[in-house]
C-alpha cells in the first residue's frame, strides 16, 4: 500500500492563524452557530471566530451550539478572510476548558524559549 503523508497540523488560536503561511491547523473552541445552507459552523475561541466548512453534511447534525470541539483542517484563503476546510473533528465537551487554554498558553511560552 502506498500512503500519502499529510502536512502536520499546527495547533493555533484563531488570531494566530496566518492564511498566507499556515496550511493545516488544529483549533479548539466552541460551536457558536450552525449554518446548514453552507454546511458549515462558526467556531469561537478566546481570540476570535472562524467558519469551518464540512464536506459531510451529516456531521452538522451531530453538532449543537455550545459544543467544545477540536478541529483539524486546511486553511482556505479567501479575499480578505479565511476559513477552515474540516478534515477531523473531536468532541472535547468533557475537557476542562479553562485548564485547556491555560496549558495552551504555557506551552506557547515554553516554545518561545526553545
Amino acid at each position: 500500500m502506498d500512503f500519502k503523508k499529510r502536512a502536520p497540523a499546527v495547533e493555533k488560536l484563531i488570531k494566530e492563524i496566518d492564511p498566507y503561511k499556515d496550511f493545516r491547523v488544529k483549533v479548539t473552541g466552541y460551536v457558536v452557530e450552525l449554518i446548514s445552507e453552507t454546511n458549515s459552523f462558526l467556531l469561537s475561541d478566546p481570540t476570535g471566530k472562524i467558519n469551518v466548512l464540512l464536506e459531510d453534511e451529516h456531521l452538522l447534525h451531530n453538532l449543537k451550539v455550545g459544543d467544545f470541539v477540536s478541529v483539524i483542517g486546511t486553511i482556505l484563503n479567501l479575499e480578505g478572510d479565511f476559513e477552515i476546510k474540516l478534515e477531523i473533528i473531536q468532541n472535547f465537551n468533557k475537557i476542562n476548558k479553562e485548564l485547556f487554554y491555560k496549558v495552551h498558553e504555557y506551552v506557547k511560552k515554553v516554545n518561545e524559549y526553545v
